[in-house]
């Protein structure tokens, strides 16, 4: 992998961990888990015409609760005074009392005002004190059930690093 592109890892693992911001919410079976590890296994770059980058992240966790399942999941990652970009993720779901590793996939999109190039010049300097996040999804505890929509605002990106390598 080329040298520069170690700089964009911190934040691309940040968005893997939405996962374990999730377990703020009130859904018991989310309080139960442990995120144990995750990386980056797939970056792919936004064909011609597209601002989205795919990132495909690799997650271990153990679940000795119930199933659960994260859909419409969407948030904006800023700093205090700038947006760097929005993001995406895949309907994603927790298989019940397993240990097991999970594949996740997300889309970053730059903000309008951000070209890949600053988002990358504002990542050479990165440090998970200076960024928050916001997130919105759909939890529920059945395959087949909607579930209720949760929204987190400023969540720091220093409390999602802890357990994330490149």
């Amino acid at each position: 992998m080329k040298k520069g592109l170690r700089h964009i890892f911190p934040l691309l693992l940040l968005f893997a961990a939405l996962l374990s911001v999730a377990s703020c919410v009130g859904i018991n079976n989310l309080r139960q888990m442990n995120l144990r590890s995750g990386k980056i296994v797939n970056v792919q770059f936004p064909p011609i015409g597209s601002r989205a980058l795919a990132v495909t992240v690799q997650l271990e966790i153990e679940n000795p609760a119930g199933y659960v399942r994260m859909s419409d999941i969407s948030g904006v990652v800023r700093s205090k005074d700038l947006v760097l970009g929005t993001f995406t993720a895949d309907d994603f779901a927790i298989d019940a009392h397993c240990d097991k590793e999970y594949l996740f996939l997300m889309n970053l999109t730059p903000d309008d005002g951000m070209s890949f190039l600053k988002v990358l010049a504002l990542l050479k300097d990165f440090s998970p004190d200076d960024y928050v996040f916001d997130i919105d999804l759909r939890l529920s505890g059945s395959p087949s059930a909607k579930g209720g929509r949760y929204q987190l605002k400023d969540q720091p990106v220093r409390a999602l690093l802890k357990n994330f390598h490149p």
